[in-house]
């Protein structure tokens, strides 16, 4: 049926319950790969033409993206767009701690490529790839991997570029490797990650999402990692999930109505004013 001449609450329903059994196949039930796979097919192309089918995206990679559901922000970022004329129907495929170049590997992940047009597939590496040069090599053949499989269907492939460590975190004081010297601070990890990404971008044809550097404009009254350091907060993913927004589309995440259950408002009209600059390229 798709969402033609529904209302816009009840196609956020819809939305959310395809979505909700995409995600059962990405994430967890291999057995209800083919049935999943052609459902959500099916849905997308049901509209009269392209342009009015939902706009899918693919989220791929590990905590950083599954945590808060990151992918649901961006969803009801997007609903709650006075300027956003589309729907945006999101999707996960996430494994805790995984790395892209075994994700790459995953024959499901293959298979989900390749049988659903998406219209984006956003890319998050775990963020330790960019510190290591045999790493990033790796890291940019698994995103030439995944270029290949949707280059037929034109998608864009979106790179989501990680925040760094907080800056008490245990990886700017302890070498990973014997010949490794670690980054000193934040700053220098994250321009680690902007320069591997940069390098792996124009290759795959891919844009960046600068989660990093707007994640280090946030000011510190606002707790964008969990206790470890290293996980985003509710924040930290509601951040991300408005500079991928405006990367993604053009438009400003500061005109978002949304505001997640358990942020307060202060605190997210902040989010979202470092967000638009920042996706932006404002200093």
């Amino acid at each position: 049926m798709g969402c033609a001449g529904l209302q816009k609450p009840v196609c956020l329903s819809w939305l959310r319950a395809v979505a909700a059994s995409l995600a059962l196949y990405l994430v967890i039930s291999p057995l209800a790969q083919a049935f999943d796979i052609a459902l959500f097919q099916a849905e997308l192309l049901d509209a009269e033409t392209r342009s009015s089918a939902p706009r899918s995206v693919l989220f791929v990679g590990n905590s950083y993206t599954a945590g808060n559901w990151l992918p649901n922000l961006f969803e009801d970022i997007a609903a709650s767009h006075p300027d956003s004329m589309e729907q945006y129907l999101a999707a996960r495929f996430t494994r805790g701690g995984a790395q892209l170049p075994e994700l790459a590997k995953d024959p499901k992940l293959l298979t989900a490529l390749q049988e659903v047009p998406w219209d984006f597939v956003v890319i998050q590496g775990h963020s330790r790839m960019a510190l290591f040069e045999h790493r990033r090599s790796a890291f940019r053949d698994a995103l030439n991997k995944i270029r290949a499989q949707i280059a037929e269907n034109e998608t864009g492939l979106v790179m989501f570029a990680t925040w760094p460590r907080r800056a008490d975190h245990q990886i700017y004081q302890t070498p990973i490797a014997r010949t490794f010297k670690p980054p000193s601070s934040p700053e220098g990890m994250n321009k680690a990650i902007e320069t591997a990404y940069r390098a792996s971008a124009g290759r795959a044809n891919a844009i960046i999402a600068p989660i990093g550097r707007c994640w280090l404009r946030v000011p510190e009254a606002i707790n964008l990692y969990q206790a470890d350091g290293s996980h985003p907060t509710l924040g930290g993913s509601y951040l991300a999930a408005l500079v991928l927004f405006g990367t993604i589309t053009g438009l400003s995440p500061a005109k978002t109505d949304y505001i997640p259950e358990g942020l307060s408002a202060q605190a997210a009209e902040t989010l979202k004013t470092v967000a638009d600059t920042c996706a932006r390229g404002g200093p």
